[in-house]
């Protein structure tokens, strides 16, 4: 019989994915975008600059035609609200409230999936 001895919780990892289109002509000119909106997040929420550790885990795929997918972890997903990472919360909300201001980084529509790692 084997013993696990290390930590053990009940909770899973999960996978936050945000498809973005943009009009970005490549995935360089979308990185550089996403970059002005890492630096207007930070600012807007008054992060100090050594909060950038936030987005260490992000990372940025071609997907298909204009859309480009974003994607960012959590440790343990207990409860949706809480423990989605509070970049993509902003986003998406600022999206639905305040379409101009995501546009202004060549963002449009954005959905988002979650992925469980059970």
């Amino acid at each position: 019989m084997k013993i696990k001895n290390d930590f053990i919780t009940n909770s899973s990892s999960a996978s936050f994915i945000l498809t973005v289109k943009s009009n970005a002509k490549n995935l360089e000119e979308f990185k550089e975008r996403f970059e002005l909106f890492k630096k207007h997040f930070l600012e807007e929420l008054l992060y100090k600059k050594n909060a950038k550790h936030i987005f260490n885990f992000v990372k940025i795929e071609h997907g298909s035609d204009n859309n480009y997918n974003i994607s960012d972890i959590t440790a343990m997903l207990n409860d949706i609200l809480h423990d989605t990472p509070q970049w993509i919360t902003y986003l998406l909300l600022v999206s639905y409230t305040y379409p101009t201001l995501i546009e202004q980084f060549g963002f449009t529509p954005i959905s988002l999936k979650i992925e469980r790692d059970w």
